[in-house]
Protein backbone atom coordinates (compact mmCIF):
# COMPACT_ATOMS: atom_id res chain seq x y z
CA UNK A 1 0.00 0.00 0.00
CA UNK A 2 1.30 3.49 -0.41
CA UNK A 3 0.97 3.89 3.75
CA UNK A 4 3.60 1.33 3.96
CA UNK A 5 5.68 2.58 1.34
CA UNK A 6 5.63 5.51 2.73
CA UNK A 7 6.14 4.47 6.03
CA UNK A 8 9.50 3.11 4.76
CA UNK A 9 11.05 6.34 3.61
CA UNK A 10 9.43 8.75 6.18
CA UNK A 11 11.90 10.23 8.39
CA UNK A 12 11.34 8.38 12.42
CA UNK A 13 8.30 9.79 14.19
CA UNK A 14 7.05 11.93 11.30
CA UNK A 15 2.98 11.10 10.03
CA UNK A 16 1.86 11.01 6.69
CA UNK A 17 0.07 14.78 7.70
CA UNK A 18 3.50 15.65 8.36
CA UNK A 19 5.14 14.48 5.50
CA UNK A 20 2.19 15.94 3.27
CA UNK A 21 2.64 19.26 5.04
CA UNK A 22 6.03 19.94 4.67
CA UNK A 23 5.72 19.13 0.87
CA UNK A 24 3.27 21.22 0.47
CA UNK A 25 4.93 23.90 2.51
CA UNK A 26 8.16 23.15 0.51
CA UNK A 27 6.31 23.58 -2.99
CA UNK A 28 4.63 26.84 -1.66
CA UNK A 29 8.19 27.81 -0.63
CA UNK A 30 9.96 26.58 -4.05
CA UNK A 31 7.03 28.61 -5.84
CA UNK A 32 7.14 31.55 -4.04
CA UNK A 33 11.31 31.53 -4.84
CA UNK A 34 10.08 30.96 -8.46
CA UNK A 35 7.80 34.11 -8.19
CA UNK A 36 10.87 35.99 -6.44
CA UNK A 37 13.35 35.09 -9.42
CA UNK A 38 10.82 35.74 -12.03
CA UNK A 39 10.81 39.40 -10.22
CA UNK A 40 14.39 40.21 -10.21
CA UNK A 41 14.64 39.32 -13.47
CA UNK A 42 11.68 41.17 -14.44
CA UNK A 43 13.51 43.99 -12.55
CA UNK A 44 16.68 43.67 -14.15
CA UNK A 45 15.49 43.75 -17.73
CA UNK A 46 13.40 46.65 -17.20
CA UNK A 47 16.42 48.19 -15.67
CA UNK A 48 18.14 46.95 -18.81
CA UNK A 49 15.37 48.38 -20.99
CA UNK A 50 15.94 51.81 -19.29
CA UNK A 51 19.56 52.05 -19.09
CA UNK A 52 19.31 51.00 -23.02
CA UNK A 53 16.57 53.40 -23.70
CA UNK A 54 18.98 56.45 -22.02
CA UNK A 55 21.96 55.32 -23.97
CA UNK A 56 19.94 56.00 -27.24
CA UNK A 57 17.96 59.42 -26.01
CA UNK A 58 22.29 60.27 -25.17
CA UNK A 59 22.94 58.89 -28.31
CA UNK A 60 20.64 60.62 -30.33
CA UNK A 61 21.67 64.35 -28.15
CA UNK A 62 25.27 63.31 -29.61
CA UNK A 63 24.27 62.77 -33.42
CA UNK A 64 22.09 65.89 -32.97
CA UNK A 65 25.08 68.09 -31.84
CA UNK A 66 27.59 66.58 -34.23
CA UNK A 67 24.93 67.15 -37.16
CA UNK A 68 24.61 70.73 -36.15
CA UNK A 69 28.62 71.01 -35.35
CA UNK A 70 28.54 69.74 -39.12
CA UNK A 71 26.15 71.88 -40.58
CA UNK A 72 27.64 75.37 -38.77
CA UNK A 73 31.04 73.83 -40.50
CA UNK A 74 29.70 73.30 -44.13
CA UNK A 75 27.91 76.52 -43.68
CA UNK A 76 31.44 78.49 -43.18
CA UNK A 77 33.12 76.40 -45.21
CA UNK A 78 30.36 77.78 -48.59
CA UNK A 79 31.25 81.10 -47.07
CA UNK A 80 34.73 80.71 -47.72
CA UNK A 81 34.24 79.00 -51.38
CA UNK A 82 31.99 82.24 -51.81
CA UNK A 83 34.84 84.95 -50.99
CA UNK A 84 37.62 82.98 -52.68
CA UNK A 85 35.66 82.57 -55.89
CA UNK A 86 34.97 86.31 -55.24
CA UNK A 87 38.56 87.19 -54.61
CA UNK A 88 39.52 84.94 -57.46
CA UNK A 89 37.56 86.90 -60.15
CA UNK A 90 38.52 90.56 -58.69
CA UNK A 91 41.71 89.35 -58.94
CA UNK A 92 40.91 88.33 -62.81
CA UNK A 93 39.65 91.59 -62.94
CA UNK A 94 42.22 93.11 -62.09
CA UNK A 95 44.82 91.32 -64.76
CA UNK A 96 42.66 91.52 -67.33
CA UNK A 97 42.67 95.31 -66.42
CA UNK A 98 46.50 95.79 -66.21
CA UNK A 99 46.86 93.74 -69.60
CA UNK A 100 44.50 96.12 -71.17
CA UNK A 101 46.63 99.25 -70.38
CA UNK A 102 49.84 97.36 -70.81
CA UNK A 103 48.36 96.72 -74.72
CA UNK A 104 47.51 100.32 -74.78
CA UNK A 105 50.91 101.59 -72.91
CA UNK A 106 52.58 99.53 -76.11
CA UNK A 107 50.56 101.44 -78.72
CA UNK A 108 51.07 105.11 -77.49
CA UNK A 109 55.03 104.02 -77.27
CA UNK A 110 54.73 102.62 -81.08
Amino acid sequence: SIAGFARRFLPVGMTIKQLYEVVLLRRRSSGQKLKEDLALERASAEARVARFQEETKQFQRTLAEERARSEAEQSELDKCHRALSLQRAASSARVQEAEALTKEQRRADS
